[in-house]
Parts: C-alpha cells; structure tokens; sequence
C-alpha cells in the first residue's frame, strides 16, 4: 500500500471568541488561521478550513485525523465546529480527537508542584473552571474527569488567586477584557496560553492509546446546563 506523503492534521477550535484552524504535519505547524468570530462561524468555518488547504496545496481527502476543542464554550459556536469536525471525520473515515477548553488552556502550566485554575468566560458573571495538579491517566472508566468542569465567579478566582502554589490561566484572549475580572482587580493574575496548538499536541500524546479509539459519533460539545449557571448565578446575586 503506497503511503501518501502529503498527509496532514486539522485543528478546529471554536470554544472562544477567537476561531483557530491549523494544518500540522508530524506535529508541526504547517499554516494556522485565527479570526474573531462574533459567532458567525457557520459562515467562515468552512471557507476558512478550504482556504487554507488549498493555500498550502493540500487536498482535504489526504486529511488524516482531526483535533477538535469541545468546550465548554459558547453554544452555538461549539455546536458548529464540533458537528463540522465530526461531518469530516465520517466522511473521510479518519480519527476525531476531542480536546476539552479548560484542559487545552492549563496544559503548559500543568505540573505536580502547584495547581492550575483554568478558566474562560461563561456568561453574566461566571465562569468555566476547572482546577488541575498534575495529570490523571484516562480510560473509560475516568473518562468523564476528562470533560468535567464547574461554573464559578470572580470571588471565587479571587480566593484562588490569594493560594500558594498556583496558577490562573486561559487561552481566552479577552479574558482580562473582562469586566468582573477587572473589578476584581485580577487581570494580572491570569496567564494566558502561549502557544495552544502545541498544547492540544500534547494532550493528544498523552492519551493517545484512548483517544485515538474513541467512535466519532459518541463525540458531543460540551455545555452547562442551567441548573449550573443557576447555581453560580444565584452566589454571583449574593455577592458570595
């Protein structure tokens, strides 16, 4: 069987303000494409993705996985690129990846030595977080640890942030933007993601025996549901 030598890797994320798609080959960059979406990515995601591939003389059927973030995240953006990350894993018969948001942010941070808050923007207030000290190893049984996260509020990283040990971080550029970060006066202790691609590289090495045996159809965005925000509503309402 003749290996095709043009094989490539598709990064989609969609779970922040800022849409990224990039080409890798053997784990590096090939080409990227960031752009302020304004959730209108059922407009640019496709267009962008071949424009890309044909900008660097690729062909879509050489694709031969495809990394997709899954949240949490704004809702209608995550629903768009998940559902057209997994439309071309089924159509192309390829390997769907799924990242979490809160994992892709922390990884570079992540060591046994402190913890790492994670977090991006919810709504109203509130947040997504997720706290991590080291890495866990996966299988189906712990799974669920993978995706997990709580809904919390500025109070609440304000707490955090007075700890020993730790770090705040984010891939969400417009995180310090924040109104109820700022009031906090906690802009400068959050540290954004570097180089998040490389990160998503990473997880994917790490779980690879896992990930890369997962089914594309059980691979689903990752959302709150309404007794979450409630909940971190109602403490947000109490000034808690």
């Amino acid at each position: 069987m003749e290996i095709n030598k043009n094989t490539f890797e598709i990064i989609i994320d969609t779970s922040t303000p800022n849409s990224l798609i990039a080409l890798l080959k053997d784990n590096q960059i090939l080409a990227k494409c960031e752009w302020e979406s304004n959730n209108n990515e059922s407009k640019t995601l496709l267009p962008n993705i071949n424009h890309l591939i044909k900008k660097n003389n690729l062909n879509i059927q050489s694709c031969s996985k495809i990394f997709v973030v899954i949240g949490p995240g704004g809702f209608s953006s995550l629903r768009i690129g998940v559902s057209t990350a997994k439309g071309l894993s089924i159509i192309l018969g390829i390997p769907l990846i799924p990242i979490p948001t809160l994992l892709s942010s922390a990884m570079e941070f992540i060591t046994e030595n402190y913890k790492v808050m994670s977090i991006t923007e919810c709504t109203k207030g509130t947040f997504y977080s997720k706290v991590y000290k080291g890495l866990q190893d996966m299988n189906y049984e712990t799974q669920k640890e993978y995706i997990s996260f709580e809904i919390i509020t500025a109070n609440d990283i304000l707490n955090f942030s007075k700890k020993e040990n730790i770090v705040i971080a984010s891939s969400n550029p417009n995180i310090k933007t924040n109104e109820y970060i700022q009031n906090n006066k906690l802009e400068n202790f959050i540290s954004l993601t570097s180089n998040k691609i490389q990160s998503i590289i990473r997880i994917e090495q790490k779980y690879k025996a896992f990930l890369n045996n997962l089914e594309t159809i059980s691979i689903n965005p990752v959302y709150a549901n309404s007794g979450q925000i409630s909940s971190a509503l109602t403490t947000l309402n109490k000034g808690e």
